[in-house]
């Protein structure tokens, strides 16, 4: 009878022995969750950074198309203008008897 309750004495020791071994792996598997969450933030905040720097171009290539296009219109118009005045000119100094 004595034997026996020293194995048991002996298997409780031992269960307690890996139950602290579980909670080594415990605290382990949590530092490493909390290292993953932690990246997981890091690269939510770059993909942010990223997204709103995309954004900016986009808003500034609209921009540029826009003036890009204003400036096509102005040269257009001015373009016209002169030669409409060119026309006038020709007109202005051309003899209508021809001599």
């Amino acid at each position: 009878m004595a034997i026996t309750r020293y194995n048991e004495a002996v298997s409780a020791i031992e269960e307690v022995k890996g139950i602290g071994d579980m909670k080594s792996q415990i605290t382990t598997l949590e530092l490493q969750v909390k290292t993953q969450q932690d990246r997981i933030a890091a690269l939510q905040d770059a993909s942010i950074r990223m997204q709103e720097k995309s954004s900016d171009a986009l808003a500034s290539s609209r921009e540029a198309q826009a003036l890009a296009k204003g400036n096509t219109l102005e040269i257009n118009s001015a373009i016209t203008s002169m030669q409409e005045q060119m026309k006038a000119l020709r007109k202005a100094t051309t003899n209508p008897l021809g001599s």
